[in-house]
């Protein structure tokens, strides 16, 4: 009987939580509407929109393209999938085109940040795979694999 007390008890302190963070959030989301702000999280989410769904997609991978050559993925460990879902975006439209990027990613597997954040994050699972499961990567992760073994043995 009183686990049964408890569980309620904190399911209703949950469900009050969650309705100050959504009444939160959304004077927050109100706030930055008003004064025409946008903070980082906006401008993610704004880029992949623009990468992935607009009109202006095919130039803006374009431009891309036509600019950087060679792209350096540096605390690759401390990416998010959104992040990696804009980068995926030129990419692929990169090997539509046939004009792929060299790409080298820089990470640490044993960083702090990647055991004690990643899990909360949602990433590191989708992290793990990521290379093997993209087959035009494949060749961009053999390139990284090269670079992280020669920066190690120059140690």
């Amino acid at each position: 009987m009183r686990d049964t007390l408890d569980e309620q008890q904190a399911y209703r302190l949950n469900e009050a939580v969650l309705h100050c963070g959504v009444a939160f959030l959304e004077r927050y989301q109100a706030l930055k509407q008003q004064k025409q702000q946008m903070d980082f999280s906006d401008l993610e989410w704004q880029l992949c929109r623009l990468l992935q769904q607009s009109e202006h997609a095919e130039t803006m991978q374009y431009k891309l393209d036509s600019r950087y050559r060679h792209v350096l993925l540096d605390e690759f460990q401390d990416t998010n999938p959104l992040q990696w879902q804009i980068m995926r975006a030129w990419f692929d439209a990169a090997v539509a085109v046939e004009s792929q990027p060299t790409v080298f990613v820089v990470g640490d597997p044993s960083s702090p940040s990647t055991a004690s954040a990643a899990p909360m994050r949602g990433c590191s699972a989708w992290r793990a795979n990521i290379f093997r499961k993209t087959s035009p990567l494949r060749r961009w992760a053999t390139a990284s694999r090269a670079v992280t073994r020669s920066r190690w043995s120059m140690r």
